[in-house]
């Protein structure tokens, strides 16, 4: 007799169980056919669907460094940087493109947004009074929740920001260790970046980098290259000349400190040429 009270009183719970999940289905769906607010959403959201550009949550970038002493100097945020700007270097039109869709996604989400809130001052809970007979069994301050709930869940969501995660790891090679550490950057970071190689390239082409370009092993490359002989009067050491090794273009005027624009002059001719083309 116990036992089938029992029964009784769980077969009565899951009966009204399945009839408040009942209820709450044809109130939710009621809501959705009946409210103006999200009415007006899915017309916003067709408008404004397409216009979104697609990004991916996240990218991911992998430097695998070869000892650990690399690692534990590649876990800093200075040499993130240094090795970003190598990495967004080799494909910077790419990574500008992608921040340039993330500030375009952004900027219409700012309008997406303020038409929501438009639309939510105007129709919030205002269809609740003008179809009161759709909601029997739903009370104004619980269709306000199910209104306000469903406009949170039925609202575009882009991609508005990136989220680049650069993972520095090593591995020992046995296979036995494994050192991993993530960084994460934002749009804000990458265009950090952008800057940071922007001034490296003014830095590359100014005169101060071209001399320091000028190392003792290039000259000796050029030298050997030239047969220790100057390029102008054919001097040799043997013949007592001092040989220099020169920029065909001046540094000063934007010659770089490339082999083609390097060769070997002995001393006389190199201070007649002075700092002119030829």
């Amino acid at each position: 007799m116990f036992m089938l009270l029992i029964i009784y009183l769980v077969l009565i719970i899951c009966i009204v169980f399945i009839i408040k999940l009942i209820i709450k289905s044809v109130n939710i769906n009621n809501v959705k056919k009946y409210s103006k607010l999200l009415s007006e959403l899915n017309q916003l959201n067709q408008i404004y669907a397409s216009k979104f550009y697609p990004l991916s949550k996240k990218y991911f970038i992998k430097n695998e460094c070869n000892s650990l002493q690399k690692f534990r100097i590649n876990c800093n945020d200075s040499a993130i940087v240094n090795f970003m700007c190598l990495y967004v270097k080799e494909d910077e039109n790419y990574w500008k493109n992608l921040c340039a869709t993330v500030h375009y996604n952004n900027s219409l989400y700012r309008k997406y947004k303020s038409y929501l809130e438009t639309i939510k001052k105007i129709h919030l809970g205002k269809s609740y009074d003008e179809n009161s007979k759709h909601f029997p069994f739903l009370s104004k301050k619980r269709y306000l929740i199910i209104e306000e709930k469903l406009f949170q869940d039925l609202q575009l969501k882009p991609i508005i920001d990136l989220c680049v995660i650069l993972t520095v790891s090593y591995t020992s090679p046995a296979g036995r260790n494994r050192y991993v550490c993530d960084f994460q950057m934002d749009v804000n970071s990458i265009e950090y970046v952008f800057k940071k190689i922007d001034e490296r390239k003014k830095f590359e082409e100014s005169v101060k980098y071209q001399r320091q370009l000028m190392t003792n092993a290039k000259r000796y490359e050029i030298l050997k290259r030239d047969h220790f002989c100057c390029q102008i009067c054919g001097r040799t050491q043997s013949d007592g000349a001092k040989l220099e090794v020169d920029h065909i273009i001046p540094v000063s005027k934007g010659g770089k400190t490339v082999n083609e624009n390097l060769r070997t002059l002995c001393h006389e001719c190199n201070q007649g040429k002075g700092n002119q083309y030829e």
